[in-house]
């Protein structure tokens, strides 16, 4: 996360994410900016979101992208996610 400030949603999105109420991070940051965030903290909370949500994706491939670099799926996600 880029500020601490965001914890509680992104801890929150986590959930959603999770249980598919929200169903990617465009969900969320429709949620988040319904909820009145300002725009900044919305693309930095989704932007935190992104490996995680990619990691639930059924089409996506077993990768996570974070800041421009691809890595394979690390072998204790999979442990913990499947």
């Amino acid at each position: 996360m880029e500020s601490s400030d965001d914890t509680c949603a992104v801890a929150a999105a986590i959930v959603g994410l999770t249980e598919r109420v929200l169903p990617d991070t465009d969900a969320v940051a429709a949620a988040l900016k319904a909820e009145g965030l300002p725009r900044e903290r919305i693309g930095a909370i989704v932007r935190a979101l992104r490996p995680y949500a990619a990691l639930l994706d059924p089409n996506a491939a077993a990768r996570v992208h974070t800041g421009g670099v691809v890595s394979g799926k690390p072998g204790w996600w999979r442990r913990l996610f499947g």
